[in-house]
């Protein structure tokens, strides 16, 4: 497989679209899916999992280069995605909501593990809209939660 992937045109459109909302302040074209869960997880147990779908999915560091003949930079071992770990204080969620990802360093993708004082977990997954739809982020948690399912090839 090469290492490099064209552009297509929706993808020439987010970039240009994250580009328009950072120059304004703003975040950037990423979404996010934000989970309450009834007890603590194993941010360490996440992060494991986490390399091992990035050793299966290099697309996970993919970053885009180029200006007239853009295209993703895809690289032999993609590092896994960052699992940061933050106890709960006022405005946090939302702090974390704007905060943009590094996609020129090739973050596309991110989860933020709230520890709540009641006991409850809060997980905020970002992702670049450029690397997949809401649906596909959905399965993608579903996996990343899950040892019993298979990993996507």
């Amino acid at each position: 497989m090469s290492n490099t992937r064209p552009l297509n045109g929706a993808d020439y459109l987010m970039r240009g679209f994250d580009y328009e909302l950072r120059r304004h302040g703003y975040a950037g074209n990423a979404c996010q899916i934000i989970l309450e869960l009834d007890g603590a997880i194993s941010a360490d147990a996440l992060r494991h999992r986490l390399e091992v779908i990035a050793a299966n999915n290099p697309m996970l560091g993919a970053r885009a280069t180029g200006v007239c003949h853009a295209k993703w930079e895809i690289p032999e071992k993609a590092s896994a995605p960052k699992v940061r770990v933050h106890r709960e204080d006022s405005g946090l969620a939302i702090k974390l909501v704007n905060e943009p990802l590094d996609g020129e360093n090739g973050e596309l993708t991110r989860f933020d593990l709230i520890e709540c004082v009641d006991g409850k977990t809060k997980i905020i997954f970002t992702w670049a809209h450029a690397l997949m739809d809401a649906h596909s982020a959905e399965h993608f948690v579903a996996v990343c939660g899950r040892d019993e399912m298979p990993l996507p090839a």
